[in-house]
């Protein structure tokens, strides 16, 4: 007998872990010290030592509109999804991670038209042995009306490919394409 458990217990332990975890969930409700609602969400914790934000959050200004809507997707993680208001109520920005290598963020003007759409990814090559790794940032600015006023790229911060300005109109007025470190 005891023969048998001493081979499952190293069957276990190299052919694969089997965890026997605890969870449990409580729901968090924070109060400003005039009573009103600081922030809802939700707390897991792992065998009675690991604790970490799950779910949907949600925080408040003191005048009751909500402040952020965050959404974590993961254990353990960054918020998946996050959404910023102003204290009227009013949507000015949101970021929404992909995952560890990719986000999209948005922002907006104060007329709900969006202002900036920035979409950031992180690439990971190798060359000649060597592990690289490459920041690249897609941007595109708007106008207080709406009308895209620019689109450009960023590799590892500097300008890279096409850059191009616009007027409320629509016609292109500025126009570069950077094709290396030296400029354009």
């Amino acid at each position: 007998m005891v023969k048998n458990l001493i081979i499952m217990f190293i069957a276990i332990l190299f052919c694969g872990c089997v965890f026997i975890q605890n969870r449990d969930t409580e729901n968090v409700e924070i109060k400003y010290t005039s009573g009103k609602v600081f922030c809802r969400g939700q707390y897991e914790t792992i065998n009675g030592e690991i604790s970490y934000p799950t779910g949907n959050w949600i925080l408040y200004y003191p005048n009751g509109q909500i402040k952020e809507e965050i959404t974590y997707f993961e254990e353990y993680s960054d918020p998946g999804l996050t959404i910023k208001y102003d204290s009227n109520g009013l949507m000015f920005s949101k970021k929404e991670i992909e995952d560890y290598n990719n986000y999209y963020y948005e922002e907006y003007f104060d007329n709900g038209k969006r202002k900036l759409d920035k979409h950031y990814q992180q690439e990971f090559y190798t060359e000649e042995g060597m592990d690289f790794l490459n920041t690249i940032a897609i941007f595109t600015e708007y106008y207080y009306s709406g009308e895209i006023k620019n689109k450009y790229t960023l590799l590892n911060g500097m300008y890279y490919g096409e850059y191009i300005e616009f007027n409320t109109y629509g016609d292109s007025l500025v126009y570069y394409n950077f094709v290396d470190d030296l400029g354009f």
